[in-house]
């Protein structure tokens, strides 16, 4: 008996993706792995119409049957055969004689068999023989007589098969196998067998094995049923072997079928409540967000609908939490900025161990060693603040020792700086008070004329002791701390008592006050500043004087509750009954200085023009500022403002990206080097559309005093030079990082329509170029020079007085 090997299978996408075209194109052939036997089963990929690929288990030789939809004719182009990925190129070559086919025109069928004398070359090859029914069939009869006579014969067999009489399962069973047989001789064997099995014995022997087989894959469907256990299936099984009949099996198949849906709807439904829990529990997603995600859960058909779902905001959860996680790494960096027992070189230590963190405990754990430090540094300022007080103390001369040691007490009982300063005036004016009373005593016995002069001369200090608040006369802005320092700024600018609002910012938070000089110009209002207990009663007082009643007028609280707290709200509102208080914040410095921006735009208080510092460059912002809050700009509209924008030195991000567009914003001037706005952020904002490259620019120095320069040339004249600010005058404060409150406060000052003064940054000199750019526009200074804050030192004046004459 002969072996022929027939090629089974044709690569599936190659079929699918011409199935359109009506054409097979780039088809090749494979071979299935299987040992030589008539029992081998055989996997084989017939496709029904172009869509359909089944296994089954045949004997007898099997031509695969490729199929068009319609009635396309199909047209066959580079047919190649491949074994184990590997082309057998006698194969390929004689392709013709190796591959038989022929076309049925009228079902457009290709039936295809590789040739018996290419057996040779698969003897390695993984493929299956088949045992040939019969010498008689060594060469294949097929062809298009061949399919009629195939095609008529079926037709013969199922009516042969309807008259036998068979019960109608044995029936369907045998016309099925009839329909896919391939060859007149399984039609006849199908033929054969259904008569034997209408002999009486035969039926019985047959309808046993047909209820046999129908209780194994019965059996078989049960345990490949997913959602049933393996106790359940065992006692499901038993009830298929124990039935009777073919219905009794598929009563009991049906019963577990059911079974198994019900379970799986069960599961379905666990699935999802597991999956809306999990939902429940993720911290980092709002309750309106979950409640949209977990509809999403329950309106899943399919578990991996659901995992989908749920994915989804697992994703959603963790994107929010890593957002949460920088936004608390900002904030926390924050507050070490404006922890004012640090140094600058403390301060970036700690902030990169900030920045390191990997999760919130560990940005938690950072930020309290900060403050810890924070905390020990303050208390030991305290105690030297203290040692010092009682040091001036000692060495007061019209002081008894009994009082020196009651008035040290009062020092060494003080709790805060405050107090300490408040203890230490206090023993001050006590010992002024009696050196004059001393004097007094002394003179008692001079002439009239003597006392004449004396009390002339006590006249004239006194007036002149008075004169010393008029600011506008000795030039100096000095309270007796930064808040004081704000109020007499405020004093002098509003001396009409005709502010329309006020600002209020934290006199720790330089960060979030940076926004605040376009804004308070924007709405003529006095910058003044709150404590963390609150705002004190001065403070109070003027805003009593600027603004009245304040009744339906604003107070604008820029920053968090972590550096303006709650109870300033609540003392406002006590203090002037229908106030309006809006606070305008971020959960950053960059999001406070966004809401602020936002806020002008929306109020028609911006031209086109925005100013960029960096995150860390509050110099910058300081020196900008009353450029920003400038009004008079010919280049901008009538009464309009730059916002200030405090950016990541790193990258632009997309909200703020969205602003320029959003408001129409075409020019941005970036203030600083590339160490506090990196030339990777400038090109950010360069590709924005509506600025473009030539829409930025950058104005820079060297550092923090030459930048400070740079603005003064950049935006003012002495002799109003156009497009420029025309300079009347000057305002020096510290370009000290802690004392730049002084000169937020004077910005609404060097702002003034009426005496523009640009701020000019010092620390404890005057650079050669600061002075030669003063000395080049003495003329508009007119001895019109200011000093803000007391941390400016006599030495940098008397150097001003000196070189310039001011």
């Amino acid at each position: 008996m002969k072996n022929k090997f027939i090629c089974t299978s044709l690569a599936s996408a190659a079929v699918l993706s011409s199935m359109s075209s009506g054409n097979f194109e780039n088809v090749f052939l494979s071979a299935e792995a299987a040992e030589p036997s008539d029992n081998s089963k055989v996997t084989v990929g017939r496709l029904r119409n172009g869509v359909e690929i089944s296994n089954y288990k045949q004997a007898n030789p099997i031509i695969v049957t490729f199929s068009l939809n319609g009635d396309q004719k199909p047209n066959f182009s580079n047919i190649t055969f491949e074994v184990n990925g590997d082309k057998l190129e006698s194969v390929q070559n004689g392709i013709n004689d190796a591959i038989k086919f022929s076309n049925d025109s009228e079902n457009n069928t290709l039936r295809v068999i590789l040739d018996e004398k290419y057996m040779p070359l698969l003897k390695e090859v993984d493929c299956t023989t088949y045992s040939r029914l019969g010498e008689q069939n060594s060469v294949f009869p097929f062809g298009p007589e061949y399919d009629k006579k195939l095609k008529q014969r079926k037709e013969e067999a199922i009516q042969e098969l309807k008259n036998i009489g068979l019960p109608k399962h044995i029936l369907e069973m045998k016309i099925e196998q009839v329909n896919d047989a391939v060859s007149i001789e399984e039609i006849d064997g199908a033929v054969k067998v259904a008569k034997e099995i209408n002999d009486e014995k035969l039926r019985d022997k047959y309808k046993e094995q047909s209820l046999r087989n129908k209780k194994e894959a019965s059996k078989d469907i049960i345990d490949s049923s997913s959602h049933l256990s393996d106790e359940r299936k065992e006692a499901l099984k038993k009830a298929v072997e124990e039935a009777a009949t073919p219905d009794d099996v598929d009563n009991a198949l049906t019963k577990a079928l059911v079974e198994n849906e019900n379970n799986k709807e069960q599961s379905l439904k666990n699935k999802k409540e597991a999956s809306k829990d999990i939902i429940d529990r993720s911290s980092h997603l709002s309750n309106e967000r979950k409640e949209a995600l977990k509809k999403d859960v329950e309106n899943a058909k399919t578990p991996d609908s659901v995992d989908d779902a749920l994915t989804k905001a697992l994703v959603e959860n963790e994107k929010n939490k890593e957002q949460s996680l920088k936004n608390k790494k900002e904030a926390s960096k924050d507050i070490i900025d404006r922890s004012s027992h640090l140094s600058d070189e403390r301060k970036e230590a700690l902030k990169n161990d900030v920045e390191n963190a990997k999760t919130p405990e560990q940005v938690d754990n950072a930020l309290t060693k900060a403050l810890d430090e924070n905390e020990k540094n303050k208390a030991q300022s305290l105690r030297n603040k203290k040692e010092a007080s009682k040091d001036i103390i000692d060495k007061l001369n019209h002081l008894s020792d009994a009082r020196k040691n009651e008035l040290k007490k009062g020092v060494e009982g003080a709790k805060t700086p405050d107090e300490v300063d408040n203890a230490l005036t206090k023993a001050l004016v006590e010992n002024e008070e009696n050196k004059k009373e001393k004097n007094k005593k002394e003179n008692k016995d001079s002439n009239k004329d003597s006392n004449k002069d004396n009390n002339k001369n006590k006249d004239n200090n006194k007036n002149k002791d008075n004169n010393k608040t008029n600011s506008e006369k000795n030039g100096k802005f000095v309270g007796k701390d930064r808040y004081d320092t704000a109020i007499r700024v405020s004093k002098d600018r509003f001396s009409n008592k005709k502010a329309d609002s006020v600002v209020i910012v934290g006199g720790d938070s330089v960060i979030d006050g940076l926004s605040a000089s376009p804004l308070a110009s924007a709405y003529n209002a006095p910058i003044l500043l709150a404590q963390k207990s609150g705002i004190d009663k001065t403070t109070l007082d003027e805003i009593s004087r600027v603004c009245g009643n304040m009744k339906n007028k604003e107070v604008y609280i820029i920053g968090g509750k972590s550096s303006v707290p709650e109870s300033v709200t609540d003392q406002l509102k006590k203090a002037f009954p229908g106030v309006v208080v809006k606070r305008l914040e971020g959960a950053s410095r960059y999001e406070t200085s966004l809401n602020v921006a936002k806020y002008l735009a929306e109020n028609k208080k911006v031209a086109s023009r925005v100013f960029a510092v960096g995150g860390y460059g509050e110099s910058d912002a300081m020196s900008i500022a009353p450029v920003a809050a400038d009004k008079s700009d010919k280049t901008l509209s009538k009464n309009t403002v730059d916002p200030i924008l405090v950016v990541n030195k790193d990258a632009i991000d997309a909200t703020s990206k969205q602003l320029f567009a959003d408001y129409g914003f075409k020019s941005v001037t970036v203030i600083g080097g590339v160490n506090t706005v990196s030339p990777k952020a400038m090109s950010d904002i360069e590709s924005i559309p509506s600025i473009g490259a030539s829409g930025v620019k950058r104005v820079s120095g060297e550092d923090r005093y030459d930048t400070n320069l740079s603005i003064l040339k950049n935006f003012y004249s002495s002799n109003d030079e156009q497009n420029k600010i025309l300079m009347r005058g000057l305002i020096v404060a510290s370009g000290n990082k802690d004392k730049l409150v002084d000169a937020q406060t004077a910005s609404i000052l060097a702002a003034d329509t009426n005496r523009e003064m640009p701020i000019m940054l010092v620390g404890n000199n005057v650079t050669n170029n600061q002075i030669n750019y003063l000395r080049d526009n003495k003329k508009a200074l007119s001895k019109n020079v200011r000093k803000v804050g007391g941390s400016v030192s006599e030495k940098v004046m008397k150097i001003l007085s000196d070189k310039l004459g001011i």
